[in-house]
């Protein structure tokens, strides 16, 4: 049996295919992106990520999940020797970047070109979304690991994956 589920998380078409298992495992997909969207998104004033930038310098208790996307993400820099660069946030809301891609879109918002100008570091926002996605669908396997059967496998692919400049 295979099933599947669309949606809109995190600024992406989120699509969900599940292959065994039960159904109930796809609502599940869906309430974890969403709860994961509700701790992770700077446009929700009272996301972990939110408060985190807020209270800089100031400890600020997360979850697990968020302490886990801080550590990918500075990871991620590193490995990238600072292509990828989750400290942007300034330079992203310059660019204009300041409201969800939605309300942006309705004013014309190309968010590849905009970030571009707004940083020599390019690919990084790009980047940030593919990171995000990556860590949900990491925890949402995690998660399917330990409750569906051996024989089942999602597959979570966010549409703002593409590949970054060579």
């Amino acid at each position: 049996m295979e099933a599947e589920s669309r949606f809109r998380a995190m600024g992406s078409d989120v699509h969900v295919v599940l292959v065994g298992g039960s159904l109930q495992l796809l609502e599940e997909a869906r309430e974890m992106i969403e709860r994961l969207e509700g701790m992770w998104s700077r446009f929700r004033p009272d996301s972990e990520i939110s408060r985190l930038n807020d209270l800089t310098g100031v400890p600020v208790p997360v979850s697990a999940e968020t302490v886990a996307l801080v550590q990918r993400a500075v990871d991620g820099a590193r490995i990238s020797e600072g292509r990828f660069d989750p400290t942007v946030l300034g330079a992203v809301i310059r660019s204009g970047y300041d409201r969800s891609f939605e309300l942006l879109n309705d004013e014309g918002f190309d968010p590849d070109s905009s970030l571009t100008s707004a940083s020599s570091r390019s690919r990084s926002t790009t980047s940030s979304r593919r990171s995000v996605c990556h860590l949900a669908s990491d925890s949402i396997l995690g998660r399917s690991e330990r409750a569906m059967p051996q024989t089942s496998w999602w597959h979570i692919r966010s549409s703002e994956e593409r590949p970054g400049p060579a």
